[in-house]
């Protein structure tokens, strides 16, 4: 599961691959079932990530 994916919340960055995502699971809702989508996916996930450790060392 990963963070609410409102606009406001992340970066530029990770704003255009959520819309890419969402932008192919749009366009192919049978086939995003059987991986098109996810490569898309996984670039959104990594930028998350990177984020999510971001904030977490300014924490400390």
């Amino acid at each position: 599961m990963h963070t609410d994916l409102s606009p406001h919340l992340h970066s530029e960055k990770c704003n255009e691959l959520i819309q890419l995502l969402q932008q192919c699971r749009k366009d192919y809702p049978f086939l995003r079932l059987f991986g098109k989508c996810s490569p898309e996916y996984s670039k959104m996930v990594k930028c998350l990530k990177e984020e999510r450790l971001i904030r977490r060392q300014k924490k400390f």
